[in-house]
């Protein structure tokens, strides 16, 4: 059996960690359009993405966040 992660989901919506991951993922990316329009309401959209996350009971899909975080590959 694997090994089991209590409270983990309080510590994922948490503010900094949204803030921090935030941070990590817009480096590189910081001239592109999609990362630049994320930026300009940067507080606002990470915000969304808590509530959503608080808000939802089961896994959250990558489909509900594509509106909100800048694709990365290309």
């Amino acid at each position: 059996m694997g090994k089991v992660y209590r409270h983990l989901y309080d510590q994922v919506c948490a503010w900094e960690n949204l803030l921090s991951a935030w941070r990590k993922a817009r480096k590189g990316k910081r001239g592109r359009p999609p990362a630049a329009r994320f930026e300009m309401n940067a507080a606002e959209n990470l915000l969304t993405i808590q509530r959503m996350t608080i808000q939802s009971s089961d896994v959250i899909s990558v489909q509900s966040y594509r509106d909100y975080i800048p694709r990365t590959a290309e």
